[in-house]
């Protein structure tokens, strides 16, 4: 009885909404990795006797990525 009376109507704050959903975790998933590539990648330049990378680099680049992520991800919830 009560899935008779639900009306399947699409209109424009739907699509609105489908549309954030989908490009903004990918926006937000590019600017993370671009992010930790060019932190990670500063580093290795930096370093002069070899070109591998310290794990305080990787754990470090992690944290700041894991922070963009959940600062968008929060963006994201308010938005919807």
């Amino acid at each position: 009885e009560q899935v008779a009376g639900l009306k399947l109507t699409i209109n424009l704050k739907v699509i609105e909404r489908l549309l954030i959903a989908f490009t903004l975790p990918l926006i937000i998933f590019m600017i993370g990795t671009y992010v930790f590539n060019t932190y990670a990648d500063s580093f290795i330049l930096l370093q002069s006797k070899d070109l591998s990378e310290t794990i305080w680099t990787i754990l470090i680049g992690h944290i700041l990525m894991a922070f963009f992520i959940e600062f968008g991800f929060r963006s994201y919830l308010l938005n919807m």
